[in-house]
């Protein structure tokens, strides 16, 4: 079976799972997105013979940060920084130095219930990343300071953000093989559904 939905001005065309398309109706479905990490998923029941309610559940994966975006934030670091070197303060680099300590086991952390809680991924991100700190407090160099520029955008470029969408809408019976979504007004401003939805079993 296939999905038409407009979601938020978008048509989008789906096809679904084989075996429904025996059913007298598009109880269930699945697409995914051939570009992004994107998927759509519907589940429908029939209140009466002609109309069917369906819920869907928009699911996305993206990265927090792409390879250009962070070349160019690397750009523009290494720009800021030679236009106006910065430093740390004499706190801020004890603090460091402590950090780094705790996290290559020579010191007790101050907090050992939050710190056994970390994970052995976390552990070595913030043990590099302090301990680049560290280096840059000794010599505050922009090579030092890129470096731990650096290492912050890599940590975004493998982080992903998932987020997920769910929304209901009604079907009715337009002929044997076709269902229309019956678009009412909705939210403050009255919006309608211009473009109709439409499965097809």
């Amino acid at each position: 079976m296939k999905l038409v939905s407009l979601v938020v001005g978008i048509a989008a065309s789906i096809a679904a799972f084989d075996a429904a398309q025996s059913q007298e109706f598009p109880s269930t479905g699945m697409v995914y997105n051939t570009i992004d990490a994107a998927s759509i998923v519907h589940r429908c029941n029939l209140t009466d013979k002609l109309t069917m309610d369906c819920e869907f559940t928009q699911t996305s994966i993206r990265r927090k940060l792409s390879a250009d975006d962070a070349a160019q934030k690397l750009a523009e670091a290494k720009a800021e920084f030679t236009a106006k070197p910065t430093g740390m303060s004499q706190t801020e680099c004890a603090q460091y130095e402590t950090m780094s300590m705790v996290l290559q086991g020579k010191k007790a952390a101050p907090n050992m219930q939050g710190f056994s809680k970390l994970t052995g991924r976390v552990k070595s991100d913030l043990l590099l990343i302090t301990s680049q700190f560290v280096s840059f407090c000794r010599d505050s160099s922009i090579d030092n300071w890129m470096k731990i520029i650096s290492t912050s955008l890599d940590r975004d470029k493998r982080t992903c953000l998932i987020s997920s969408n769910t929304f209901n809408q009604k079907f009715r019976r337009s002929d044997a093989n076709t269902w229309t979504v019956v678009s009412q007004p909705y939210g403050p401003c009255g919006i309608v559904q211009l473009v109709p939805t439409v499965l097809k079993a």
